[in-house]
């Protein structure tokens, strides 16, 4: 694979460790700058701890323009060199009363703080979000909650019935077997909409040899669109380049994506996608923390929310050559992504 590729595919892949990357493009229409910690007001402190990507700011804009009227928002930058000795001092200096936690590393990076706390430590709640299978991950994280990024699969397929031509009943996708038992829970979801999930597996450190059999084991099964989950593992920069990009050149079907990124590749890749709108799940958190702070901080919350706002995507210069688009495709699109 040419240099530039092998770039360009590793800046868009690294960021599906939070579920999104700010590239080049992005960048200079957004102010990516991370925001500067506010004079303090002797409020009560929110804590908001997140790596400098263009969508994890458009996030922080919508929690802190909802809550710094009445609380200290407090951004701390993702250090990932830092360790739990640097979030152990940005804990102590900040004493805040809740937390908010934006990636899988963050997270990851908590959980390792929590453990190095004495035993009956209390932490104050936290809230997790652009983390990948939040549901999965958050029961390891004490005190935790937080806004799942996935849009449930049957939504995505409904959705894809409202933009294609083509029948869609039998969905394919390859997956880790760790994940069969998310799978398992979309498949129930989906045949309520009478849709078949045809999944296969791989192992969970998957080669590209394997990844290949399994898209070409979906081809052979005629499925009417491929769903590809946000799961960093399998789609490594190193397995996007030597498996995923290779079979794409000759797919017909509508591939169905959780990050935009993978909208625009410069490659065949994903046709739509349906992620959640940043800058309302900024918003839907910060009514978790009013909720939280009108309970004096007392977190009873359990389980994760889903996103109360979602964005539908469409890289229409790619959809419109392989298959038939209902006339009023682009009118229930919410961006078009060249």
């Amino acid at each position: 694979m040419a240099l530039i590729t092998r770039t360009c595919v590793l800046y868009c892949l690294l960021a599906l460790v939070c579920l999104s990357c700010a590239t080049q493009k992005i960048q200079t229409s957004v102010d990516a700058s991370f925001p500067k910690e506010p004079a303090r007001k002797g409020r009560d402190v929110i804590l908001v701890i997140m790596p400098k990507l263009v969508p994890t700011l458009e996030v922080y804009r919508g929690l802190s323009g909802e809550l710094s009227a009445e609380l200290d928002v407090v951004p701390s930058e993702f250090d990932p060199d830092g360790g739990i000795e640097k979030l152990a001092r940005v804990m102590d200096a900040n004493q805040p009363k809740a937390l908010v936690l934006m990636d899988n590393r963050v997270l990851a990076l908590y959980r390792q703080y929590q453990r190095s706390r004495p035993a009956g430590t209390k932490f104050p709640p936290a809230i997790a979000l652009m983390t990948a299978f939040l549901d999965e991950e958050y029961r390891y994280v004490q005190n935790a909650t937080g806004i799942s990024y996935e849009v449930p699969g049957v939504t995505l397929f409904t959705q894809l019935r409202s933009l294609v031509r083509s029948p869609v009943r039998r969905i394919g996708v390859v997956h880790r077997h760790s994940f069969a038992g998310y799978l398992a829970k979309q498949q129930q979801l989906a045949s309520r909409e009478d849709i078949q999930i045809q999944s296969i597996a791989v192992s969970d450190q998957p080669t590209a040899d394997e990844v290949e059999g399994a898209l070409e084991s979906l081809k052979e099964q005629s499925v009417d669109a491929l769903w590809v989950l946000n799961d960093n593992v399998l789609l490594s920069p190193e397995l996007v380049g030597s498996a995923w990009l290779p079979e794409m050149k000759h797919n017909s079907i509508p591939v169905i994506v959780g990050v935009r990124q993978l909208l625009s590749l410069g490659k065949p890749f994903g046709t739509f996608a349906i992620v959640p709108d940043h800058a309302a799940l900024g918003v839907q958190a910060a009514g978790m923390i009013f909720d939280l702070a009108d309970k004096n901080w007392a977190s009873d919350i359990h389980g994760i929310a889903q996103p109360l706002s979602t964005k539908t995507l469409a890289n229409f210069k790619q959809a419109e050559k392989l298959f038939a688009l209902h006339p009023q495709a682009r009118q229930r699109i919410d961006e078009a992504v060249e």
